[in-house]
């Protein structure tokens, strides 16, 4: 198992989208690990996860069974199911209620999951050395 390819930071949004992590569908293991900055760990409690990638608008994911965070710590694991593993661009946004200051924040991650047989074939000859 390949731990730091299963290991990833969640981000302020616009961070967010400049840290956007690639991902092989075939590669994914059970669970993956997400790190909440670590000035920040400590006070917050996770209250919502949010799919941003549906036709329909956001949607809310039930993550009661399949995400865990012990004591607060900045390590959150999750199964892999709970992803939405289609080819493509995603973002999740995961709320967190801060119960110090009894304020909302949210940190998102944004990957991109490629397929080991894509739709559309990749030229890596120039056509010169095709016809020779």
């Amino acid at each position: 198992m390949n731990h730091e390819y299963n290991r990833f930071d969640l981000y302020p949004y616009y961070d967010a989208l400049s840290n956007t992590t690639v991902i092989n569908k075939n590669g994914i293991e059970f669970y993956i690990w997400l790190k909440l900055p670590d000035d920040t760990c400590n006070q917050l409690s996770l209250f919502e996860v949010i799919d941003f990638n549906y036709a329909s608008g956001p949607k809310n994911i039930d993550f009661s069974t399949k995400l865990f965070r012990e004591n607060h710590r900045p390590w959150i694991r999750l199964e892999s199911s709970m992803l939405n593993l289609d080819v493509g661009y995603h973002i999740f946004r995961f709320r967190f209620v801060d119960i110090d200051l009894d304020d909302y924040i949210s940190f998102y991650f944004s990957y991109v999951v490629q397929d080991d047989n894509p739709d559309k074939p990749y030229m890596y000859m120039t056509r010169d050395e095709v016809i020779s």
